[in-house]
């Protein structure tokens, strides 16, 4: 949202009560100094609204995979439009997932999943099949070229 706060002239800096939309050639000239030019002041706001989320992994040494992986804090909801608390915990070492997203603003428990690691298939990437990519075509230079078929024998 943008608000004119003032306006002044640009040679002498004398407060004028002036519309600031009207043209500079058909406005009055400054009373003071006679210039045409001015200052306008506008006040600009707008609201920012902040989400935050934290990530922590637990590592050892040797171990391809994290050992806990969690997430707090607030993510998107693409299905509802909105934003969510968000609660996830995956601890490899005890099998377990854990799951929970609330509406923050009903309290609503919208998704709760409390179930071992070993039986969380079809969610997230799991969902969408891996796409099979054909190994390299491998072409030998040292190779004689195809012989063409003539069609008789």
């Amino acid at each position: 949202m943008a608000e004119v706060t003032g306006i002044e002239c640009i040679e002498c800096g004398l407060a004028l009560d002036e519309d600031p939309r009207v043209d500079a050639q058909a406005r009055e000239p400054c009373p003071n100094c006679g210039s045409k030019g001015r200052k306008v002041f506008v006040l600009a706001s707008e609201t920012v609204t902040m989400h935050a989320s934290t990530d922590l992994k637990q590592r050892r040494p040797g171990e391809p995979k994290p050992t806990i992986e969690q997430r707090e804090g607030q993510s998107c909801s693409t299905s509802r439009d909105k934003w969510m608390e968000h609660s996830r915990r995956i601890d490899r070492g005890n099998d377990q997932y854990d799951e929970v997203v609330v509406d923050p603003e009903t309290g609503e428990i919208v998704h709760e999943d409390h179930s071992p690691l070993t039986e969380h298939r079809g969610h997230g990437s799991d969902k969408v099949p891996h796409r099979q990519t054909a190994p390299p075509r491998v072409v030998r230079r040292d190779a004689a070229p195809p012989i063409a078929s003539s069609g008789s024998r």
